[in-house]
């Protein structure tokens, strides 16, 4: 009898079963029940109440384990299918692409190497995220903004401000620096006081924020009239003022700051915008992780 209940012992699990197991031994013809849980030994005949009174449905839950099966394959296959994020991208090719414009304040080659504004911050970044810098240069801004988010680069760096048309289909860093828009002139010829006593050609680059706030202001200055040009830089315009090409043209503050020692007869008549925030430039259809981070580096920066 002892042995009986030995071979029969069922463990039971209150208030409910899991993990149950059922074997037969085929040379003793004894039904051995399993469970895992309190331990609560019975008797044979207890044994076949117990298993009697057990109501199992195995259609019910045949069903739900192949429910189970289901949400776990669509989860496995989610995370597998999902393509790896800007950042992501960035530390796995253990490359950062910039794309900026030559410049001053953006970009330029010297004898120990490159330099400039822009890219000594986008190196700056690079390094904190760990990996190498990349840059490669465009001939103008209205190139720079199509090539952003191909293959040449992940980001654009060329001193650009955030516009309302530009907003559309750009996605933007926090502000890194300001700046103001002045208008230029030659030495020597009448200094324009204000926008209605221009007297000559006024000359800025297409697409620009320059541009931009030309039109805005011509809403109250409906006589302003102006050229756009793709095949110019602001370094190019102060030299075609200070050869006096043309009377007039905008430049951004620094780049006049940085340069007018190169073109002595250029000067400043008078601010056409208020500051104007600096900021990195992303497609607006990536993912925010790589500005997020850039955003990150900014805070940072600042605090250190």
């Amino acid at each position: 009898m002892c042995k009986a209940l030995f071979e029969t012992r069922i463990v039971l699990e209150l208030p409910f079963f899991y993990h149950l197991r059922l074997a037969r031994e085929t040379n003793k013809k004894l039904l051995i029940v399993y469970a895992c849980a309190t331990n609560l030994t019975l008797c044979p005949d207890q044994a076949i109440n117990v298993m009697s009174g057990l109501s199992f449905h195995p259609k019910r839950y045949q069903k739900r384990f192949f429910l189970v099966l289901l949400c776990l394959l669509v989860v496995f296959t989610f995370n597998a299918s999902r393509s790896p994020s800007a950042l992501e991208k960035v530390l796995e090719s253990g490359v950062l692409q910039i794309i900026t414009v030559p410049g001053s304040t953006t970009y330029y080659e010297t004898g120990k190497g490159p330099s400039g504004f822009e890219y000594l911050l986008a190196k700056t970044f690079a390094d904190s995220l760990g990996v190498e810098l990349e840059v490669s240069t465009m001939k103008n801004l209205n190139g720079l903004l199509l090539a952003v988010g191909g293959p040449r680069g992940q980001l654009a760096a060329a001193g650009l401000v955030s516009t309302p048309e530009r907003e559309q289909f750009l996605r933007f860093s926090d502000p890194y620096a300001e700046i103001h828009q002045q208008l230029i002139y030659r030495a020597g010829s009448k200094a324009p006081r204000n926008l209605d006593s221009l007297d000559g050609r006024l000359v800025v680059i297409a697409n620009s924020s320059h541009a931009t706030q030309l039109q805005k202001l011509s809403r109250q200055h409906p006589d302003l009239q102006w050229e756009e040009r793709n095949d110019v830089d602001m370094l190019q315009l102060m030299q075609m003022v200070n050869d006096g090409e043309i009377d007039y043209a905008v430049v951004d503050e620094g780049n006049y700051l940085l340069d007018r020692n190169l073109y002595p007869k250029v000067r400043v008549a008078f601010n056409i915008s208020d500051p104007q925030p600096l900021v990195w430039a992303c497609p607006k259809n990536n993912d925010d992780t790589l500005i997020n981070a850039f955003n990150s580096f900014l805070q940072d920066y600042r605090a250190s």
